[in-house]
């Protein structure tokens, strides 16, 4: 008996582990280093930071809202503002990078930005 409380408990400890590794993505789950997915939920974007790389072809950001509540995806330094995006529908972005920089991504909706709802944007090498 003892050892099949052991085993089990070993089970569920190793499954529990394996869930919290799983969870420490970064914000952006990369297709390659120029293709992004951004999660916008009550009220956070991704885990808060968003990796992108420098190259020759505009980096593309698919920002999904996986919220209950409209929101919206707002870089003021790029000039981007993905408009509404209703619950459910997700959409993307281009970024017209020219150098390396790091910025902040937000939602602008009324009270948003201010509950947490930010992100740093690092575009990079």
């Amino acid at each position: 008996m003892f050892e099949l409380k052991r085993a089990m408990s070993f089970i569920f400890l190793s499954i529990g582990i394996a869930l919290m590794v799983s969870g420490c993505s970064s914000a952006a789950a990369s297709k390659n280093a120029n293709e992004v997915e951004v999660a916008l939920k009550e009220y956070s974007i991704g885990t808060g930071e968003i990796r992108l790389t420098k190259t020759d072809t505009a980096p593309k950001v698919t920002i999904k809202n996986k919220g209950m509540n409209v929101h919206n995806f707002v870089i003021p330094e790029f000039g981007i503002d993905s408009g509404l995006i209703q619950p459910g529908e997700s959409v993307t972005l281009e970024l017209d990078v020219k150098e390396e920089k790091v910025v902040q991504a937000k939602c602008t909706l009324p009270g948003h930005t201010e509950a947490g709802m930010i992100a740093k944007v690092m575009i990079g090498k």
